[in-house]
């Protein structure tokens, strides 16, 4: 199984917006892709990306009102390394506040479609669920450690997990220990939530805070005052008290 993010995204509005911003052309060429692997340093990553160039063909109607229709040429490398190409075909229908809204259509089910997409194992693109593509959940416990990973890079200004991180400008020893121990300890964290392990425990890791209990503290309704008076504790009263006039 595979993630909408481990696989080239086609974008029909995106890649229509991309191209009418040299104007309305009858054809056009653009290229998509997704990077893989890891930065090991500005602009260098350790594996290469995954392209695909798309020759786009337009059918602009006389009139403004009418719908739009075109073509795709998508050339790409295909799961066995060989070249491949895919012919698909959109629509733009005009839109109320000006534009197009633009679809393009699966070719498995000729259904309309904003996205198609092209997994690691495809040989086209088709729709997620033609695809078997899932979602991956935003806030999953690799998300979160490669969140916290990031922020820790950027103080130590390097693009990669380590080994090999040179100790920034400025920085002192003990802090830079600190950071680089920590950055290790969500890289661990974040392998173990990819590949579903459990995470092993750090001893210097610190409890979660318990959440605020938001009930009410007090078990008591009523309470006594100065006097000695019994009287209804105010956040009970609207629920629990006497009616506005009624005798106490």
């Amino acid at each position: 199984m595979y993630y909408t993010d481990e696989a080239i995204k086609l974008d029909i509005r995106l890649l229509l917006a991309r191209a009418l911003r040299s104007g309305k052309q009858d054809k056009y060429c653009l290229g998509i892709g997704r990077q893989t692997g890891h930065e090991i340093s500005p602009g260098v990553r350790d594996s290469p990306d995954r392209v695909a160039t798309v020759s786009i063909t337009v059918h602009w109607p006389a009139n403004a009102a009418e719908v739009v229709s075109g073509s795709l040429f998508v050339a790409f490398i295909g799961p066995d390394n060989r070249p491949a190409s895919q012919v698909l075909f959109f629509t733009g229908t005009p839109a109320k506040v000006g534009g197009w809204l633009w679809r393009v259509g699966c070719p498995d089910t000729r259904q309309k479609r904003q996205s198609l997409y092209l997994a690691p194992d495809g040989e086209r693109f088709v729709s997620h669920q033609v695809a078997g593509l899932k979602y991956r959940r935003a806030n999953t416990a690799a998300a979160r450690a490669l969140r916290r990973g990031q922020k820790l890079m950027l103080k130590l200004k390097t693009f990669h997990w380590g080994p090999g991180i040179g100790k920034p400008k400025g920085m002192s020893d003990r802090k830079f220990c600190q950071l680089e121990y920590k950055l290790t300890k969500e890289h661990i964290k974040y392998m173990c939530a990819l590949h579903g392990t459990v995470a092993p425990d750090f001893y210097d890791d610190e409890p979660a805070k318990p959440r605020p209990d938001k009930a009410i503290q007090s078990q008591s309704i009523l309470y006594r005052d100065k006097s000695g008076t019994l009287k209804m504790r105010s956040q009970f009263k609207k629920k629990y008290g006497l009616p506005k006039g009624a005798a106490s």
